[in-house]
């Protein structure tokens, strides 16, 4: 699995409701759609600050949905954020999941 985080700063005037509003809304539909999609978060920071986690099975897919994300900001959020995120990607190295109302799911650590 792979991992990128994108680290975005809120414009003057925008606030993180209608960042995320608009997230979940118009990307979470897309970016869940695309080939080798794991699991996407969006996290408010405080401070006007928003991080995005997507979690994808390969680093193909991770690029491209850096890729994807990046044309979709640029479009819808070029209002709402100042400038490009900041964007870090690599190997998830260790890794749990649960459902709700089930135990952790522990990985072993190694990279898959």
């Amino acid at each position: 699995m792979y991992a990128v985080i994108r680290r975005y700063r809120l414009a003057e005037g925008a606030t993180v409701a209608d960042v995320m509003q608009r997230v979940q809304r118009d990307f979470v539909p897309i970016v869940s759609q695309a080939p080798g999609f794991v699991a996407y978060h969006a996290v408010d920071l405080g401070d006007g600050a928003i991080a995005s986690i997507g979690v994808f099975d390969s680093q193909d897919a991770t690029d491209a949905s850096t890729s994807q994300a990046a044309e979709w900001a640029g479009r819808e959020l070029a209002t709402l954020v100042t400038g490009a995120p900041d964007v870090e990607h690599g190997p998830v190295g260790a890794h749990a999941a649960r459902e709700p109302g089930t135990a952790p799911h522990l990985d072993s650590g190694q990279p898959v």
